[in-house]
């Protein structure tokens, strides 16, 4: 499962630092991949104010049991919280319903 992030800030690579999980109930899903961290952010139409720049960013997690990796699956059963970290302290939190998806 992919989430696709729209990261923007006032630097070419302020997305560079963040990370994300998914969290259900007392569980922290690690992703497996996330892509677009090691690209550089595009200017967007408002540079040079804020947001002066975009990256996008892919964050894919596992929906497989994984043992040997240690990977925990998702359980599309529950409610979860995906979870964006910019910064220690510094987080935002999106509920996600998997009751909604098909």
């Amino acid at each position: 499962m992919t989430f696709e992030v729209r990261s923007y800030g006032n630097s070419i690579d302020s997305h560079k630092n963040k990370h994300f999980v998914i969290k259900q109930g007392d569980r922290i899903i690690q992703p497996h991949s996330i892509d677009g961290l090691e690209d550089f952010g595009n200017i967007t139409d408002s540079w040079p104010d804020f947001p002066a720049y975009i990256a996008l960013i892919n964050v894919h997690f596992s929906t497989e049991i994984n043992e040997l990796l240690d990977i925990e699956n998702i359980d599309f059963s529950k409610k979860a919280e995906f979870i964006v970290i910019h910064a220690p302290g510094q987080e935002s939190v999106y509920e996600i319903d998997f009751s909604n998806f098909k």
